[in-house]
């Protein structure tokens, strides 16, 4: 299956986190695989390339709840950016 829609700038560190992932103990093999064959079929794009309405990592990011307008802030960070603050989100 190709994700066309997926766009990636660091496929070589997903990758590299993909593989820690796999050698947990505490990792689920079935969504790990999903998430393996949808980085490897992403399209990689320079970071300047993307998009200002796609959510990248790092950068602060506004949730609005639809149905009650309540607002969360947070901020997607990678696993070797331990959340410290509570408006981390690591993948």
């Amino acid at each position: 299956m190709k994700y066309e829609d997926t766009l990636i700038t660091h496929r070589r560190r997903l990758r590299s986190y993909l593989r820690k992932a796999a050698s947990s103990a505490e990792s689920d093999a079935g969504p790990l695989a999903l998430l393996h064959n949808r980085v490897r079929s992403a399209r990689v794009v320079r970071p300047d390339d993307v998009s200002t309405n796609v959510v990248t990592m790092n950068p602060l990011v506004v949730l609005r709840n639809l149905d009650s307008g309540d607002r969360v802030t947070c901020r997607l960070t990678y696993p070797s950016q331990r959340a410290r603050i509570n408006d981390r989100v690591q993948i």
